[in-house]
């Protein structure tokens, strides 16, 4: 698996970060440096003139979510996912190793390459890598910090994992926000017990929830909740790139994209297609999940005590 690692590294000419683990088996991380992808062509700056005057209203310092719901720490753990009261624990030290990174891109100011840094998508190549797992923890982790608030999005409108990963209770969520112009984003947005985090669930089915992705709302919004906050990280849970045609359309609105790909099972061709299919977005990072014994694995467990199987 090695080599696939280097070969993606060469295509995104990154340096690797220690390796962090992460998944509910521990089983190890690697992040790669942000760097622009070397994919011809410049990202897209996208237009907003023509979007509806009713358009969502995203701004929740206006717009607060007016539903609340408590997240189960027992519950939680039990999925894998951390909460930003965590304890530190070797899942913690290695989504710290991870959002470094990430937020000195998205908070070092906006210029011609780094526009909407502070949007964060998050995908795979294929389906079971681990992408919603690593856009939970992410999320979790940067609501841990003191003066940042954080959106995360379920923006996998087919199999959505919010309800079963973090007990989100059914409800109207994004598609709803999407395909009604009369929806408030504030009706849909959900503020957890946690003062840092706030979520937006999927929502019900959609037939055409690409073309609802890819629609000028859903680029308004996610303009107007990221736009002119220099304390606000939203992160996009999409799905897989190789399964579904979603996370390309997404690509247009971040100003960064974590690949989650599988150790020793995603192949180096299915890692380029995916960031072919990706290429609206010139900064990039591999994360490598599920990995075994791959540089220092047990850097942060042994410090924390932790037993290796």
């Amino acid at each position: 698996m090695s080599d696939l690692i280097e070969r993606a590294a060469a295509k995104l000419s990154g340096k690797p970060l220690p390796v962090a683990r992460a998944m509910a088996e521990s089983r190890p991380v690697v992040v790669m440096t942000p760097r622009a992808s070397n994919l011809d062509g410049e990202a897209p700056t996208g237009n907003a003139n023509g979007v509806d005057a009713a358009g969502a209203r995203a701004d929740t310092a206006r717009h607060g979510p007016r539903r609340r719901i408590d997240l189960d720490p027992t519950a939680l753990s039990r999925a894998g996912i951390m909460t930003p009261k965590s304890d530190s624990s070797r899942i913690v030290e290695e989504f710290r190793v991870i959002k470094r990174p990430l937020l000195t891109k998205a908070l070092s100011g906006p210029t011609p390459h780094h526009d909407k840094a502070n949007v964060i998508l998050v995908t795979s190549a294929r389906p079971g890598e681990g992408k919603s797992f690593v856009a939970y923890n992410l999320a979790m982790s940067i609501a841990s910090e003191r003066n940042l608030q954080v959106v995360l999005i379920d923006a996998d409108l087919r199999s959505s994992l919010m309800s079963r990963l973090l007990g989100v209770p059914p409800g109207p969520g994004l598609i709803e926000l999407l395909s009604s112009p009369n929806t408030d984003a504030s009706e849909v947005m959900l503020q957890t017990d946690f003062p840092n985090l706030s979520l937006l669930p999927a929502g019900g089915w959609a037939n055409q929830s690409t073309e609802l992705l890819a629609s000028p709302r859903m680029a308004e919004f996610v303009r107007e909740l990221a736009a002119g906050r220099d304390d606000r990280i939203v992160i996009l849970d999409a799905a897989p790139v190789l399964a579904s045609s979603e996370p390309a359309v997404l690509a247009h609105n971040a100003g960064q994209i974590v690949l989650v790909v599988e150790a020793e099972r995603t192949g180096r061709r299915a890692v380029e297609e995916a960031l072919g299919h990706l290429g609206a977005c010139r900064n990039i990072s591999l994360v490598l999940n599920k990995a075994r014994g791959w540089l220092s694995s047990d850097q942060f467990g042994a410090y924390y005590g932790e037993k290796h199987a």
